[in-house]
């Protein structure tokens, strides 16, 4: 920690290491933390972590939900990286035991959970699947957070998990069924029985969780957080779209991944169907915490440039908000196109969607 001080200036980890007398990597690492130390908003009491955990690690609204949701006496923790996790269920389990392959990690894991003062958790080194001999006999609750690499184009729950899926459920449901397994959220197949848990974060879908044996209450259920907010039941496929009414609303992330975008419509809420995403639509405007934003239709009209302008213009717009199927590097230039001149008071959202165009406000 007085390294970490002595360098908090530092930009060269040659000069770095020269002035403390240390390693070039040993001054790179000290750097590491201290850049992630500074972008770390996920889980503020983590204080020994590397810019690639933060990226990767757990935010701490997750963590705190299904620390809950797993709250038990005795938990075996399965991935546990730098502790995000770890730190959240040794608020809410009596024991936790912390496996985690990677040396690096654990040091760090070992370092966070002194640091926040935590007395029952023991961190186990090693290959889940060679340690499990030193694991108790029995636990309450099991859960895993497998590596895998960072970019793939599908993923594939027979292969790039370590450890495998299947045969760690295998070999672990000897010590519990209760088995919890975080999976990438946009799996495209996934052949495993249990609850799927949908989680999203300010809107972002995030984690999608696996919940077996006595864990499952529903095959499906989406999480909002930071409201806390749950849905679960059955997921299925979404009726036809019906005629766009007077007001858009922009549903979940996670509601529309667990296939329950059906428990949110009524007889006066249909479902209006986008290239992006899921909308539904109805004549009154009723808050949920499952609409990720709401819209008031101001105009419809033919999608060619010079009609939506004059749309614009008759609506008061000053400020365009782009909400179409459009290349990040050529958001600007493409929102410029319709924003140039425009000198109304009102911040307009601007739907593409095909021949159609719909010009939105944030209702009143």
């Amino acid at each position: 920690e007085e390294l970490i001080l002595q360098a908090d200036d530092a930009k060269d980890p040659h000069e770095l290491a020269a002035a403390l007398h240390i390693t070039a990597e040993n001054a790179q690492e000290l750097l590491g933390i201290i850049e992630a130390r500074k972008k770390n908003k996920k889980f503020p009491d983590i204080r020994y972590l590397l810019p690639d955990d933060l990226r990767f690690g757990t935010h701490a609204e997750v963590a705190q939900w299904r620390a809950k949701r797993l709250a038990c006496g005795t938990l075996i923790e399965v991935g546990a990286g730098v502790g995000m996790q770890t730190i959240a269920f040794a608020q809410t389990c009596t024991k936790v035991i912390a496996v985690e392959l990677d040396h690096r990690k654990v040091a760090y894991a070992r370092a966070n959970i002194a640091a926040a003062n935590i007395t029952n958790v023991t961190v186990v080194e090693g290959d889940a699947m060679k340690v499990i001999d030193k694991l108790p006999a029995t636990a309450d609750a099991i859960f895993l957070d497998p590596a895998r690499p960072p970019q793939e184009e599908a993923r594939d729950i027979d292969a790039n998990f370590s450890p495998p899926i299947k045969p760690f459920i295998k070999e672990y449901r000897a010590i519990t069924s209760a088995i919890a397994i975080e999976l990438p959220p946009h799996m495209k197949t996934l052949d495993i029985e249990g609850e799927r848990e949908y989680l999203s974060v300010e809107g972002e879908l995030r984690r999608l969780t696996l919940y077996k044996g006595p864990l499952a209450n529903a095959p499906r259920s989406a999480v909002v957080l930071p409201q806390g907010t749950s849905i679960s039941g059955t997921p299925a496929p979404l009726p036809e779209s019906g005629p766009l009414k007077k007001y858009l609303f922009e549903v979940n992330e996670a509601v529309v991944a667990a296939g329950l975008t059906h428990t949110l419509l009524g007889p006066t809420t249909h479902v209006f169907s986008t290239e992006r995403g899921v909308l539904l639509t109805s004549d009154t405007h009723t808050p949920n915490p499952f609409f990720r934003n709401s819209f008031e239709v101001l105009a419809t009209t033919k999608s060619d440039t010079r009609t939506v302008r004059e749309a614009l213009v008759k609506a008061d717009a000053g400020k365009v908000v782009l909400r179409a199927s459009v290349e990040p590097k050529t958001y600007w230039a493409v929102r410029k196109k319709y924003e140039d001149g425009l000198t109304g008071a009102k911040t307009v959202n601007l739907f593409l969607l095909g021949d159609t165009a719909i010009i939105t406000a944030s209702p009143q």
